[in-house]
């Protein structure tokens, strides 16, 4: 009987439990916010002007020992949206024998006969007697200012310019010297080069950094 009276009640309780869920309702109010969009920026180098840049920069020749070529300037620009670290490379050049002369073949170990030179022992790179001085020109005023990076360049290694803003422009001045103790074994010799602009993103660093804690509170809700 007590299990009767059990089972009666515990239909009884579902029952009403399955009535109160249908008759139960809740004000609800449903906004949507439309249009919301993530865009990356843009890092955009330009070299004199020209994007994509080809073409040589120096063209220094005829230098005797000890002389340094023109000074060429190349113009970086900043035509993206964003600022970056402007670099560039001098890459590891070719060396090229030009013309011959008697004493060059000497001092190769080779014999002159007949305006040629023969049987030469000795295979020089003129691209290891060659240095390359730069300044950055920031303030625009065709000089290179003690108050502005300079230096020699490191064959194959990233010179970092700084910071290039966006719609902002410096010049680059490259001057080539032949070395003092270049010998005779370099006469006529031709060294070529590539050099490598780069505009990159300022690494490990976030353009606009904020802690964490800013961006979280643990009692929030999260995720």
């Amino acid at each position: 009987m007590n299990k009767q009276i059990i089972l009666s009640l515990s239909i009884l309780a579902a029952v009403a439990s399955i009535v109160v869920g249908a008759t139960s309702a809740y004000f609800s109010d449903q906004e949507v916010s439309t249009g919301n969009t993530v865009s990356a920026a843009t890092l955009d180098l330009t070299v004199n002007d020209q994007n994509a840049f080809s073409g040589a920069i120096i063209t220094a020749g005829n230098l005797m020992p000890g002389e340094s070529g023109t000074t060429t300037v190349a113009k970086l620009s900043n035509s993206g949206t964003r600022e970056g670290l402007a670099l560039f490379k001098v890459l590891t050049g070719t060396s090229t024998e030009g013309l011959d002369s008697e004493s060059e073949c000497v001092a190769e170990g080779g014999n002159w006969t007949n305006g040629a030179c023969l049987n030469r022992t000795l295979n020089e790179n003129i691209c290891s007697v060659i240095s390359y001085a730069y300044c950055y020109d920031i303030n625009h005023n065709n000089l290179c200012d003690l108050s502005e990076q300079n230096g020699t360049v490191t064959v194959d290694s990233d010179i970092n310019l700084g910071l290039l803003s966006s719609g902002a422009f410096n010049y680059l001045r490259l001057t080539p010297t032949l070395s003092a103790a270049a010998g005779n074994e370099y006469q006529g010799d031709s060294c070529a080069t590539n050099i490598e602009f780069k505009l990159q993103q300022q690494p490990s660093v976030s353009p606009h950094p904020v802690s964490p804690a800013a961006l979280y509170d643990l009692s929030d809700n999260n995720g």
